[in-house]
């Protein structure tokens, strides 16, 4: 769990990577005042603009710092999603960030383990695979079911 500071940081930090990106694509990262957030992590960074999604790119597993990997996710959430065309300067101010932090995945036995809305999920089927981050099945108003 990150602290309210750490999760502000990383508000301000993907918002400013983005911005930075669009007017000079040759800029590089900043760096963080929090400790914490020094620490290898996987993360997603989703745009919305409104109610609509306007980006989203992450990584489930990460070496890097969680600072670098969430600043990293959010420009190519701006500008590689292929579903959308890349934002534009002028749009950001009406984009809302979030950014989902992931815990290292860990293999479980049964649905009976899912905390719907906490948890997320990876499905994989031989070469193909995808990801269920825990607040879409929440804003859906999935549950567990077994059929």
């Amino acid at each position: 769990m990150l602290k309210i500071e750490e999760r502000r940081e990383l508000l301000r930090l993907a918002r400013g990577a983005i911005e930075a990106r669009l007017s000079d694509p040759s800029v590089g990262f900043a760096e963080p005042s929090e400790p914490g957030l020094k620490i290898g992590g996987g993360a997603f960074v989703s745009l919305h603009r409104g109610n609509e999604l306007r980006g989203c790119i992450g990584r489930v597993l990460s070496p890097a710092p969680l600072y670098l990997t969430v600043q990293e996710m959010a420009v190519a959430a701006a500008t590689q999603d292929f579903r959308f065309s890349s934002v534009r300067a002028e749009e950001l101010a009406g984009i809302d960030i979030e950014i989902s932090v992931l815990s290292i995945p860990r293999l479980i036995a049964g649905v009976e383990e899912i905390r719907v809305g906490e948890h997320g999920l990876i499905v994989r089927s031989g070469a193909s695979s995808g990801l269920l981050l825990p607040q879409v099945a929440a804003e859906y108003g999935w549950g567990l079911s077994q059929e």
